[in-house]
């Protein structure tokens, strides 16, 4: 069985928890209606090419 070799150290962990904090913060925030448009009309314009 394959074993795993490395660990987290305390500097990773703070990182990564930091990054996951961030995360949860933009997925709480709602994205305003002009820009959400936005976002859609580039997308179907990327979507045609």
């Amino acid at each position: 069985m394959y074993q795993l070799k490395f660990s987290y150290s305390q500097s990773i962990v703070k990182d990564l928890m930091s990054i996951e904090r961030s995360r949860a913060i933009v997925e709480l925030v709602p994205i305003p209606a002009h820009i959400e448009s936005d976002l859609k009309e580039q997308a179907k314009l990327k979507m045609k090419l």
